[in-house]
């Protein structure tokens, strides 16, 4: 079912997504430089356990063999989990870039 997904991602939204039995990223190239780092979710059983730093590793990797040296990330400050997305964006090396409305960015040099 993940492929479908996959596929689906890749063909309406070319978004790319990375996926493990436990979790998943989804990321779009924004310029030739640059990869958004659009999500990650990792099952609640396995939390706490790396899989999303792991996660953000592996779109950090593919970024770089497209020849990307930044990744944006973000995060819904109305969204469920806030403060842990909060912690994690800022733990991978994320820094504040800027504010739109309830999203706040984040950028990343690699």
């Amino acid at each position: 079912m993940i492929s479908l997904f996959k596929d689906y991602l890749e063909e309406r939204q070319d978004v790319s997504l990375i996926s493990t039995d436990v979790g998943f990223a989804t990321y779009k190239l924004v310029d030739n430089e640059t990869v958004w780092l659009i999500d990650i979710f990792v099952d609640k059983d396995h939390r706490r356990k790396g899989i999303a730093t792991q996660l953000s590793e592996l779109v950090q990797i593919e970024a770089e063999k497209l020849g990307c040296t930044k990744m944006l990330g973000s995060v819904d400050i109305t969204a469920n989990g806030v403060t842990e997305s909060m912690k994690a964006v800022l733990s991978n090396g994320f820094n504040f870039s800027y504010a739109n409305g309830n999203i706040l960015y984040f950028v990343k040099e690699i």
